[in-house]
């Protein structure tokens, strides 16, 4: 049985945490109001609990959000009601970006995959951040570009007739690349934990197919798995499973 918790309203809890308390790579570190235009009280703070709804498909937009501290899951409906998860949001991202370009829906929906601390701007405040540029407009769009060329390759992972195989060594590859940290030995570690569960909704496929291919990654000696987190270890062979896709 699946649980949906929502937000009390589109902001969440609001908390009364500062700027001062981010952190890199937060889009919000060291930006003070004056680099920002924006005023501090204007940038509300919010939590979200694992599993709690922060906006679904269809609904309409209330603002976007800065995410401070946390992961979130970014899914879609499709035509036939399937539901898709299209990626995954960190620290230092954006999530409904729509407000930035006057759209009155959300696309997709967010779902906290862990706790989750972030700001929630309001659709004037996106306006005016827009109109007043200053450092916080010029990193937003920064961080709005990677995020649309990432979910871009996303799409491609998951619409691609290769194997399972072949994409999720791609997949493992672009989480690596964007949320990945360096290890003392070289290898690379993915920093949220990832269920195969969620991996296999990632790849449109069945649980049990990609706990196959994993399997077969870790005996090639290309992957491992340390307290919910994969590490890269051979990402020159990861990258050959993967050319196909790309």
């Amino acid at each position: 049985m699946s649980i949906s918790l929502r937000s009390k309203g589109p902001t969440g809890t609001r908390i009364g945490l500062s700027c001062a308390n981010c952190r890199w790579p937060c889009a919000l570190f060291e930006i003070s109001p004056q680099d920002s235009h924006v005023r501090s009280d204007l940038l509300k703070s919010v939590v979200f609990m694992p599993r709690q709804i922060i906006f679904e498909q269809g609904e309409t937009h209330e603002g976007c959000y800065v995410i401070c501290d946390g992961w979130i899951l970014l899914r879609a409906r499709t035509a036939t009601g399937r539901r898709l998860t299209i990626g995954i949001a960190g620290p230092g991202e954006l999530i409904g970006v729509g407000s930035f370009l006057q759209q009155s829906r959300h696309e997709i929906s967010a779902q906290a995959l862990t706790p989750v601390r972030a700001r929630h701007l309001t659709r004037i405040v996106a306006e005016q951040i827009l109109q007043e540029p200053s450092v916080l407009t010029s990193r937003l769009l920064q961080i709005m570009a990677r995020q649309v060329q990432w979910l871009r390759r996303q799409a491609q992972i998951l619409a691609h007739r290769a194997s399972v195989r072949e994409r999720l060594a791609a997949l493992l590859l672009e989480l690596s690349q964007r949320y990945g940290t360096n290890l003392k030995d070289g290898a690379r570690q993915i920093e949220p934990r990832l269920s195969v569960t969620l991996l296999a909704e990632m790849l449109d496929s069945h649980r049990g197919t990609v706990s196959e291919a994993l399997s077969e990654l870790r005996q090639r000696g290309l992957i491992t798995r340390a307290g919910g987190r994969f590490v890269i270890r051979d990402a020159v062979k990861l990258q050959e499973l993967a050319e196909s896709v790309f």
